[in-house]
């Protein structure tokens, strides 16, 4: 079960009407800079061929002007190469359907 798992998921939200490109940039800012702030080891970003000259533009600006605590290791993999990256998946399958679905990771989502 993914509580069982000891992991904390973070949420980001872009807004409505803001494009896939500008919502991914905005949302991905968030999470670096948290999982600074959290003293996070490692982070894996779900990879997106299409995004990750941009990806990768981002971490190394917030990165270099970063003052935040202990940067983490970063990388991309497709996510059958690496299943960590399926609970974020399952993640935001429950969050979306709202409801009691939301209720059982409620307390796990920041």
């Amino acid at each position: 079960m993914l509580t069982d798992l000891g992991i904390r998921a973070i949420s980001a939200s872009a807004g409505r009407g803001t494009g896939e490109v500008v919502a991914r940039s905005q949302c991905l800012a968030v999470l670096i800079h948290e999982a600074s702030k959290s003293g996070a080891s490692r982070m894996l970003i779900e990879l997106d061929t299409s995004s990750l000259d941009r990806d990768r533009s981002l971490f190394l600006n917030i990165s270099g002007q970063h003052a935040l605590g202990r940067f983490p290791d970063y990388g991309w993999l497709v996510a059958r190469q690496e299943p960590i990256l399926w609970v974020a998946d399952a993640y935001c399958w429950t969050w979306a359907q709202g409801g009691w679905w939301r209720l059982l990771i409620e307390g796990l989502v920041s």
